[in-house]
């Protein structure tokens, strides 16, 4: 109906290759066995997967388009669609916005690109993102809000698992600077004890990633044996918590300023949009 006979084939064309794009955005692992794939793209797309984001989906298509055509290079192909997980991460993740608000913005970037796209556009569309995003001081009031729990019904969800498990992650591949492996299977740990009532006990500062068979010993013990029970660990995030505080109190001050110093390292370097301290 919207396109003239002489355009159909071109068209079709067009549909064949967006579609093995599209396979890209709803199986990740289909992009991972191409030859010429990117890790961090990957885990981009993973992300979106997981935290079941469709909005961005068009733009995806747009960028892996635009790098098919070589319109542009590996390095800004790499750089925007980790600005999308960065962004939607801010937006979504965190301050739990609508999509709404920013379905026109997302829509319309993804169509300039496609099909009216100039090196000028990039720059243009990360600057007028930042429109979007919180202030540093309400992004890290609002990361008091994550959090997990097996007891707490307002935690106890998936989407609530799958976002700490992604959180987790990205903060042991930060830690882990050789970058020799990369963090797969894990549970989440309660450092202190997972409570129905304790809103500090579901707080990503009273979390750590451990193997199964080592929380489950850990279980309900109380601190000081958590501690030899987390030092079979191999994970670096629990190796970086053993030094900071093993001969420290572990109480809900001690959770509300860990999750404060997540907060500003997930702002200020895994997830930063913006170009402040």
């Amino acid at each position: 109906s919207n396109v003239s006979k002489s355009d159909v084939r071109k068209l079709l064309m067009d549909l064949v290759v967006k579609s093995k794009f599209y396979k890209y955005i709803i199986e990740p692992i289909s992009y991972l066995e191409e030859e010429s794939h990117f890790s961090e793209v990957y885990d981009s797309l993973l992300y979106f997967k997981n935290m079941n984001i469709r909005q961005v989906r068009p733009l995806l298509l747009s960028l892996f388009g635009l790098k098919e055509r070589d319109e542009i290079d590996s390095i800004t192909f790499i750089k925007l669609v980790k600005h999308l997980e960065n962004f939607y991460f801010q937006y979504i993740s965190v301050m739990r916005n609508g999509t709404n608000t920013i379905e026109k913005f997302i829509y319309n970037y993804s169509s300039k690109f496609e099909s009216d796209f100039n090196n000028d556009l990039i720059q243009e569309f990360i600057d007028k993102s930042y429109n979007y995003l919180p202030s540093k001081e309400l992004f890290i009031s609002n990361f008091d809000n994550l959090g997990y729990s097996n007891k707490n019904k307002n935690f106890k969800n998936t989407s609530n698992k799958k976002l700490i498990n992604y959180i987790l992650s990205s903060f042991e591949n930060h830690f882990n600077t050789t970058q020799e492996t990369r963090i797969l299977n894990f549970t989440v740990e309660h450092i202190k004890s997972d409570s129905e009532t304790d809103d500090c006990s579901r707080m990503i500062g009273n979390l750590l990633p451990l193997a199964q068979k080592i929380n489950e010993k850990a279980g309900n013990k109380d601190f000081t044996e958590k501690i030899q029970l987390y030092k079979r660990s191999n994970f670096e995030l629990v190796k970086h918590f053993i030094t900071r505080y093993e001969n420290n109190l572990w109480d809900d001050s001690s959770i509300k300023i860990r999750t404060k110093k997540f907060a500003e390292l997930a702002y200020n370097t895994l997830w930063k949009c913006k170009n402040e301290s």
